[in-house]
């Protein structure tokens, strides 16, 4: 049984590697001279984090806006994760008003999951699922510093302390270098305009604990080269675009607690449908009221 699961699905494999990550040790003094040690914070799974510190629960606000060709895109999400004894976990996202957008938890290897407003609701398991919603909900900090790609800098300003952890203190900085970069996930390229914000280590084991960031690229159209990028000021250029970006949130360790769902209802039940539904035609069996298949020659 065991070795058909780390066939079917590489639990074993993957919590051995992650293992493994987790106890390579992180110089968190080390993110603006190394480019290989900022990479592997600022690009952090929260799994990686869990294996790092233990239980925790992470509170972060994120917004994304695009505004490009009189329109505008905005997507905010208000994101609380939980991590807590015997793997179980629970994401839960609102909207800038407070309303819910999902909820998922994780309790006993059955995975629970709402959109919206509602009840949980009991859903079937894939391979991998259970861990995306959180990975998505913590990747901000990884996503948005990515978009800077090479101009994102990182300057130590000193330490302090994140809810009673020593840390690390940074400023994003934004270097000099190509007026145009490619932005891993994003189609075409962008252009830095402006980054701020403050980035706190771990000290212990080199774990993002709290940032704020705020941050603005601009979009050339389609057709611009890179000797046109200096249209994109202030007051862009027709046809530019611009992305604004903003993340805040905080990382603590807590006590170990099993999370457990609130209420819920099972899964969807969906009536059998006859694929077949004139089978009897040709002396097919099509329910178990037609007895028998075809029929021999007399």
């Amino acid at each position: 049984m065991d070795k058909e699961r780390v066939r079917v699905w590489g639990r074993e494999k993957v919590t051995e590697e992650l293992k493994a990550k987790a106890e390579q040790p992180l110089d968190a003094h080390a993110l603006d001279e190394r480019p290989d040690v900022k990479q592997r914070v600022l690009t952090m799974s929260f799994a990686e984090v869990v294996a790092r510190l233990g239980f925790v629960t992470y509170q972060g606000k994120a917004s994304f806006d695009l505004a490009r060709n009189k329109g505008e895109l905005e997507v905010f999400e208000d994101s609380l994760i939980q991590h807590g004894l015997h793997g179980t976990f629970r994401v839960l996202q609102k909207d800038r008003e407070g309303a819910v957008l999902r909820e998922t938890v994780f309790n006993n290897g059955v995975y629970y999951v709402r959109n919206g407003p509602g009840k949980l609701r009991v859903q079937g398991i894939r391979q991998d699922e259970t861990t995306v919603s959180r990975e998505q909900a913590f990747e901000a900090l990884k996503a948005f510093t990515s978009y800077y790609g090479p101009r994102l800098g990182l300057a130590e300003v000193g330490g302090g302390t994140v809810e009673g952890r020593s840390a690390v203190k940074y400023d994003l900085v934004l270097l000099e270098g190509s007026e145009l970069v490619a932005a891993p996930g994003m189609k075409g390229e962008k252009k830095p305009v402006s980054l701020k914000g403050t980035l706190y280590v771990d000290e212990a084991t080199g774990v993002p604990l709290k940032a704020n960031m705020d941050g603005r690229l601009d979009i050339p159209p389609a057709a611009t080269k890179t000797s046109t990028a200096t249209q994109a000021n202030e007051g862009a250029a027709p046809g530019w675009g611009r992305l604004t970006l903003h993340l805040d949130f905080v990382l603590k360790t807590v006590e170990g607690e099993e999370i457990k769902p609130g209420e819920f209802v099972g899964t969807i039940s969906r009536r059998p449908v006859d694929l077949n539904p004139v089978g009897f035609l040709d002396g097919g069996t099509r329910t178990s009221t037609i007895i028998g298949g075809k029929k021999g020659a007399r």
